[in-house]
């Protein structure tokens, strides 16, 4: 019996995302857009936003970039959110972006009534910023008291 005959499949044009000129990794170029249009020092206060309201499935989708630190990094910050949920106001938390390179890179600091108390790193990509870095915030009364 003769084959069936194949038609032949329209061109798809695909759409590559890159840094610069070079493509993202697959794991990057996956990543879905968590806030969209925000600047860095935005997206650090949704982070602590989410662990004082204790959103693990929120932090996940904000540490989306952080590959294989992402797991422990969210147990840590949901440990954040036993030991502060009533020791903090989010009203004291400020953040002051630190710029490394303003175009793909960003750091964040953190400061608790004046006194620095953490960071997180952005990364830009495709216009968003993403976070790829933080250190355990060390907010007064939290670690001690509970």
């Amino acid at each position: 019996t003769p084959l069936p005959e194949r038609r032949p499949t329209p061109a798809v044009e695909a759409v590559v995302k890159t840094i610069g000129e070079r493509p993202l990794p697959a794991y990057l170029a996956s990543l879905s857009v968590v806030t969209p249009g925000k600047e860095p020092d935005e997206v650090a206060a949704a982070v602590f936003e989410a662990t004082f309201a204790g959103d693990a499935a929120r932090l996940e989708q904000l540490f989306s970039a952080m590959r294989a630190s992402r797991e422990p990094a969210l147990r840590l910050w949901m440990r954040v959110h036993s030991r502060c949920v009533n020791e903090v106001s989010p009203a004291t938390i400020r953040y002051e972006v630190v710029p490394e390179n303003p175009q793909r890179i960003a750091r964040v600091d953190v400061y608790e009534n004046g006194r620095y108390v953490g960071e997180l790193k952005m990364r830009r990509l495709n216009g968003e910023w993403y976070t790829i870095f933080t250190t355990y915030p060390s907010l007064i009364g939290c670690q001690l008291s509970n």
